[in-house]
């Protein structure tokens, strides 16, 4: 819906009395004036100047503004307290990484107030000045609590003038680079204050000094509101941002990314405590894991979710009333999200509410009002850092502040509860407002009762024509109060005929570890909704009684999501009693003895034993005898079992995934037991053994730290395999284990030229890897590949690493200079390693390199970086000269933009069909790396889907400057060996004792820890750049056109 009008704006100037500034017509749904106590003219220009971008809105809603320049310029989360004043964790609009933001502290809190109830602020101050990195606020008891990196803090006014006079740390360390990676702080119904953190990193501790948790996945956390008891609620993602609560406390979060399948995807998502969530770690996980990872309710693509909120009131009508808003800062929306109960989770269906066209409006939080009403804050163009699908900051383009109103809404009379008598009011009194429509309201007399304690707990007994909202409300106050007496109170709730309220009641009891609910949840357990049998498992092991182990056990008979079986495997883990719990073990139920398994293996590993744990190697049940393979995989000295198991997965046909799976891990596991050597020497040298199994076997054998002597001779022969793909990994195998016992034959290899030319190269790359010398025919041949137009852009720039890598003589770097001289910029960093590898580089070969350098067409957008770091190993006397000449030529940050509006400018229309067949031609190596619908590889995120969070630029920009924005768990690390080895890739998967590297030729290096000198992540991209110099000009507007199209 879009009004046009035109505004005025009456502000009073310092020292000019009363001026009326006339603006713009601009697109929105009423007329705004704003009083604001300025102190320059040059402010109120700034106000002049500001222009709302165009918005839509839901039929039935209007838009106005709240708040705008120069009241506030750049808000991001924001908060009220009890008296409608507004709390705002706000930017200076500067991009600043984490020590800058340490010395420079320019972030804030700013306080709104709207002092003539008119809706409009009016009134600004600074409440907490030289903050490092606020992001988010809550009022709570007289405080303000802010998360602000590293630390969350609480803030209070003890002389009520507008300024924090007392700020205190509560809970630290978070770690934090300058990514909006922190967030919080939020209030639990049972009184808590939960906050969220990213991948950065944190060693947390409480306010009383008690170490809590140290780890880097992202997750969940929560601390009583005094920084005590601190604990993770559950980890996963890589960003979970706000945390919202369902009326039965159900915890809710936004999470920037959740999954990469089919492209990057943020998610709502819902937390069960101890969870963790997502289809893969992205950190290595802090908490026990149980087999059962929790999906999303909604999957966004890559919107950068930022706040969200749960809609109490009644002013927007029946429909909105506990639903929830959420904001998304890359598609300028905010949602309407409603949810339907399903199994002992949720249904999520999703709607735009609020939308703009405008690439620079930026909506970051969302909260109601006491009004009813809705504001929406827009932080405006500054931010850039890792969110944004653009490397260009605005900072010009301020933010703003946005109310939406129902039009005819019924107005709240007194929303703020002003006229009450709060100091006066009798319990009776403040126990009849836990229903009030006023959502301040009820908050405040909840607050209001907690405090009076057990003296109010007579006017909380329960009524007969009591509502829903005042027994839940009644239900979260007694959890608060927590004494022994208001603890019994909540007892009878558990049996309330309404399932909120129950549930309401399970979660008080359990955090309240009541153990005088445990029959009573015992018995929910079994015969109750399943959100509530979740509910009570959870209770049950928050409360840790020994005797509800049986109960738990028998639940796990029943059908059940991942949120109810989770629940019940991680509350056998809390109560921890080994001798019940492996009484799972003996039951016939296979879904009890996994849950009892995956419970053992967290209580207490150690005790198990292989006459507990082999028997269910012949259940019928897939996933228990996988479980119990892992097990045994993992531990030393149960061999028998793990032989026979690869023995038969050896003369399988077809292959099992998943056992393939188990077997690769085994024959690592295992790899010094001679019985398994021969397994697998048996099979490499077996006619019989199939290419599809012969494959995962090489895989995993480059995963061990030597070749025994019998696997020599089979891995020689296999170079001559009829299948290309198993003679090509046997190369990556043997590359991958740095080792010379194949040298002579990788030699013979490379030497014939009746074989194919990418094994050729391959096999001289194996040896260049390791910094031996290479033949003239060898460097002639790589130099050859490398300037190969025709050939498979991964197979140029494989040609030109191992040239980068050899140890060359003074006529081979001859070579090498006249293929410097024709490289792009695909080849060229690669091709530079060898001149820094060398020791003393003369005049005349620095000369002939800067002339080298001149000619090569990957000069131009080679960045500045990567050639000095080749210039500072020139000598003195031509360095000055070579950066003089050479510098002004090569690619600078700067010029990015301009060069990708070229190119943009340049672009023809595409062909979807012919940019999908380009997609997977060798020539453009997209699917050596990217997958679409299951189809290519993994090195690179899942593009199946890339067209719903990605414009045209923004792939354009991809493929230029594929190192400008690298999608989370895709970085590239580099790795310096003792030996002095440097090896870069993706980080597969790491272990206690290594970490797995894959390269862009999809080849996997294990690098053991203790041989690792120095771990660096690299600020480029594992996909290289120039892939777009490799294109013509309609091939790469086909491929943009394929790109846009996958949906």
């Amino acid at each position: 819906m879009k009004v046009a009008f035109d505004f005025s704006v009456v502000v009073p100037a310092a020292s000019q009395g009363i001026q009326l500034v006339k603006c713009t017509p601009f697109i929105f749904a009423s007329a705004w004036g704003v009083a604001i106590s300025l102190t320059s003219v040059i402010q109120a220009e700034e106000l002049a100047r500001f222009e709302p971008p165009p918005l839509q809105v839901a039929d039935g809603f209007v838009i106005e503004v709240a708040a705008a320049p120069p009241l506030v310029r750049y808000p991001m989360m924001a908060c009220f307290d009890d008296r409608g004043r507004l709390f705002i964790a706000e930017s200076s609009g500067k991009n600043l990484a984490k020590e800058a933001l340490l010395e420079q502290r320019c972030r804030f809190i700013r306080m709104l107030e709207d002092t003539d109830g008119d809706g409009r602020f009016d009134k600004s101050t600074i409440f907490a000045d030289r903050m490092v990195m606020p992001e988010g606020a809550l009022w709570h008891r007289g405080s303000l609590y802010v998360v602000s990196s590293p630390y969350l803090w609480r803030l209070q006014d003890t002389d009520d003038d507008g300024v924090a006079d007392v700020r205190e740390k509560l809970v630290g360390y978070l770690e934090f680079n300058g990514k909006a990676n922190q967030h919080g702080a939020y209030l639990g119904p049972n009184g808590r204050i939960y906050f969220s953190g990213g991948t950065f990193g944190y060693d947390l501790a409480g306010s009383d000094g008690k170490p809590a948790v140290k780890g880097s996945a992202a997750g969940v956390f929560s601390c009583l509101p005094d920084g005590t008891d601190v604990e993770v609620v559950g980890t996963g993602g890589i960003n979970p941002v706000e945390v919202v609560f369902t009326p039965e406390g159900e915890l809710l979060t936004t999470c920037a990314i959740f999954d990469n399948i089919n492209g990057r995807h943020d998610a709502l998502i819902h937390w069960v405590r101890g969870a963790t969530a997502a289809p893969r770690d992205f950190r290595p996980p802090v908490l026990p894991q149980t087999g059962h990872r929790l999906p999303a309710l909604s999957r966004w693509g890559q919107v950068a979710p930022s706040g969200m909120m749960r809609y109490r009131s009644a002013v927007f009508g029946a429909a909105y009333r506990d639903t929830y808003f959420a904001a998304q800062f890359n598609t300028a929306r905010v949602m309407w999200t409603r949810l339907q109960r399903q199994g002992a989770s949720f249904l999520s269906e999703d709607e735009v509410f609020l939308s703009s066209p405008s690439r620079d409006f930026h909506p970051t939080d969302v909260l109601e009002d006491a009004d009813g009403s809705l504001l929406v804050i827009d932080t405006g163009g500054w931010f850039r850092i890792s969110c944004p699908k653009s490397e260009v900051a605005k900072p010009g383009i301020p933010g703003a502040i946005y109310r939406i109103r129902r039009v005819n809404g019924k107005a709240l009379v007194d929303p703020l509860g002003s006229q009450v008598d709060w100091s006066r009011a009798s319990a009776v009194e403040l126990a009849r407002l836990l229903d009030d429509a006023r959502v301040f309201v009820r908050d405040r007399a909840r607050e209001s009762l907690v405090t009076l304690g057990d003296r109010g707990l007579a006017a909380l007994e329960v009524a007969p024509e009591s509502t829903v909202v005042w027994r839940r409300n009644t239900v979260w106050t007694l959890s608060r109060i927590a004494t022994a007496r208001a603890r019994a109170m909540i007892l009878p709730f558990l049996a309330d005929s309404d399932v909120t309220v129950r549930q309401a009641a399970v979660r008080s009891v359990g955090m309240l570890q009541e153990t005088a609910a445990v029959e009573t949840l015992t018995g929910m357990l079994l015969r109750d909704e399943l959100a509530v049998r979740r509910a009570a498992a959870t209770a049950l092991g928050q409360i840790g009684s020994v005797e509800s182990v049986p109960a738990l056990l028998r639940a796990a008979r029943q059908n059940g999501d991942a949120h109810f079986r989770h629940a019940l495997v991680f509350s056998l883990i809390e109560v921890g009693h080994f001798g019940q719990t492996l009484t799972g073990l003996l039951d016939t139920n296979p879904q009890v003895q996994l849950a009892a398994l995956t419970a053992l293996k967290r209580i207490d590993s150690e005790r198990l034993t292989e006459n507990h744990v082999a028997p269910l190697l012949k259940s019928d049940d897939p996933a228990v005898r996988n479980a119990a393979l892992e097990l045994i995989a993992s531990r030393e000295g149960w061999a028998d079992q793990i032989i026979e198991f690869l023995a038969l997965w050896l003369q399988e046909s077809p292959v099992d995934a998943a056992k393939t799976r188990i077997a690769q891990g085994a024959l690592v596991a295992y790899s010094s037991d001679l019985r398994v050597e021969k397994l697998v020497s048996d099979a490499l040298g077996s006619a019989e053994v199939q290419s599809d199994l012969l494959l995962p076997l090489l895989e995993a054998l480059a995963r061990r730290s030597e070749v025994p002597d019998t696997w020599v001779e089979p891995l020689r022969k296999l170079l001559s395999h009829r299948n290309a793909a198993v003679r090509r990994q046997v190369i990556q195998t043997v590359t991958a284990l740095n080792t010379n016992v194949l040298d002579g034959a990788l030699r013979n290899l490379g030497r014939d030229a009746a074989n194919p030319q990418t094994e050729r190269c391959m096999a001289w790359g194996c040896l260049a890897q390791r910094g031996l010398p290479l033949p003239d025919a060898a460097v002639q041949l790589l130099a050859a590949r490398t300037g190969d137009t025709g050939a498979a852009a991964l197979d140029r720039l494989s040609a030109a690493r191992s040239l980068g890598l050899a140890r060359l003589k003074r006529g081979q770097l001859d070579i090498l200079l006249q293929v410097v001289s024709r490289a792009s910029l695909l080849e060229l960093p690669a091709l530079l390693e060898a001149f820094v590898r060398v020791p003393n580089i003369d005049d005349k070969l620095g000369s002939q390199l800067v002339v080298a350098l001149e000619k090569s067409p990957g000069l131009s957008t080679l960045s500045t970086d990567r050639l000095r770091r080749v210039l500072r190993r020139l000598p003195p006397s031509i360095r000055r000269t070579a950066y003089q000449r050479l510098e002004p030529k090569a690619d600078r940050k700067g010029d990015r933009v301009a060069r990708l509006n070229k190119i943009e400018g340049s672009l023809l229309k595409g062909d979807a069909v012919r940019g999908k067949a380009l997609f997977y031609e060798q020539r453009s190596a997209c699917s050596g790396c990217h997958r679409v619908n299951k189809e290519g590889g993994s090195i690179g995120p899942d593009l199946s889907t890339i067209a719903r969070v990605r414009t045209r630029r923004d792939l354009l920009e991809s493929v230029v400057y594929p190192g400008m924005t690298v999608a989370n768990g895709f970085e590239t690390y580099a790795v310096l060996t003792k030996e002095g080895r440097i090896l870069e890739g993706v980080i597969q998967r790491a272990t206690s004792r290594a970490i797995v590297l894959r390269d862009s030729q999809r080849a996997e290096t294990t690098v053991y820890r203790e041989n690792i000198q120095n771990l660096s992540r690299q600020m480029s991209s594992i996909m290289p750049e120039g892939l777009d110099q490799a294109l013509t000009t309609q091939q790469l507007s086909d491929l943009l056109a394929f790109l846009l199209s996958l949906r």
